[in-house]
């Protein structure tokens, strides 16, 4: 009694034991698989029930090991399942848990191994945490629908309504939802895709595609690194991104963490509009934020325009520091204020102050003229 399906061009059985007396009933079940004399399955069972001829068996109390060539180990538990003896198919259809290399345990009501492609399937809603914890909580906490484990790649994908709680540090967790995510523990690497929103006590990000770079230990460590990127091929294409010290929109952005989980440094690209928390505005082709001698510093490249109060000043190249007002700019450097435009190779500025110190002067008014002396 066994209903047939595709499954990833292969015809894959679904297991119903048969309405009828098994053939043979064990207690202690075992069950080696193996390839000179290497493991690649081992299934264990409290009891047993064979069918014959459909090669069926009947497990309760189930602890399965499927190994990959690489030798890391994928563990299926669950209170029932169902096994395919001639092709080493099973199913754990209550209760099943799964454990991963990298100590993550998925929980879902069901699980499918299919020994040929050598995947563990769970269609309905599935739960994750890491097994090591600090401070009294998992490192990782993931929800979704629908688990496709890659055995053989290492690979783990959920495929709808995801989220994610991810512990930065002992103060600070960020929250992810997306459509879907992909987890690579060997690159120590994930990728959310598909409206993705990111939060933590001082981000907020939306865009249409996160990855996320760990330093070590891959999806559970600490991040060391954000990428967000939008989609080209939406009308909104943009990211939208609220920073310590402003808010951005781009086509992309990368923040970079310390060892302590602090944001370090952020690169906004592609068209970037931004706005600091003194009311600058600003629009460049890249953006980045990061520190210089302990001071908080925004640079600035490419088609630079910034909106200072009443001026307007372009450049190629400029840096701002938020804490003193201090802004430089460089190479084709401008400031308008109203009818007044001045020029020069470097025009210096503050944000809290009408002083404007330039050098070489190209413009139509000295800085005292613009200053009305």
């Amino acid at each position: 009694m066994r209903k047939v399906r595709h499954h990833q061009g292969v015809l894959l059985a679904a297991l119903v034991l048969p309405n009828t007396k098994p053939s043979i009933e064990i207690t202690g079940f075992n069950l080696v698989e193996a390839k000179s004399h290497i493991r690649l399955l081992e299934l264990n069972a409290k009891q047993a029930k064979l069918y014959k001829p459909q090669n069926l068996i009947g497990l309760k109390e189930v602890q399965s090991t499927v190994w990959n060539e690489k030798r890391q180990s994928f563990e299926v538990r669950g209170q029932r399942a169902i096994m395919n003896s001639d092709t080493q198919d099973f199913e754990v259809q209550e209760q099943a848990q799964i454990l991963t290399p990298d100590s993550l345990v998925f929980t879902a009501p069901q699980a499918t191994y299919n020994a040929k492609l050598q995947t563990i399937e769970s269609k309905g809603n599935v739960t994750a945490n890491r097994l090591k914890e600090t401070n009294g909580g998992p490192y990782l906490k993931i929800k979704g629908t629908g688990l496709n484990i890659d055995v053989a790649k290492g690979l783990y994908d959920l495929k709808k309504n995801v989220s994610a709680e991810q512990r930065i540090s002992e103060k600070n967790r960020f929250y992810v939802v997306s459509n879907s995510a992909r987890f690579d523990p060997s690159q120590q690497f994930t990728s959310f895709l598909g409206n993705v929103l990111l939060k933590s006590s001082n981000l907020e990000m939306k865009g249409e595609r996160l990855d996320i770079q760990f330093d070590n230990g891959g999806s559970g460590a600490l991040p060391q690194s954000f990428d967000l990127s939008g989609n080209p091929k939406k009308q909104n294409k943009k990211i939208h991104a609220v920073l310590p010290n402003m808010n951005v929109i781009s086509d992309g952005l990368k923040i970079y963490f310390d060892q302590e989980g602090s944001v370090q440094k952020s690169e906004a690209q592609g068209e970037v509009n931004a706005e600091t928390k003194d009311n600058v505005k600003i629009n460049a082709d890249k953006l980045t934020s990061d520190t210089l001698n302990g001071r908080s510093r925004v640079l600035m490249n490419g088609r630079v325009t910034m909106w200072v109060n009443e001026k307007v000043a372009k450049c190629e190249e400029a840096q701002y520091f938020p804490d003193t007002g201090d802004v430089i700019l460089e190479k084709i450097a401008s400031v308008v204020q109203k009818d007044q435009k001045l020029e020069g190779e470097l025009i210096r500025f503050s944000t809290k102050s009408s002083e404007i110190s330039v050098e070489k002067v190209k413009g139509q008014m000295d800085s005292k003229d613009m200053l009305g002396r």
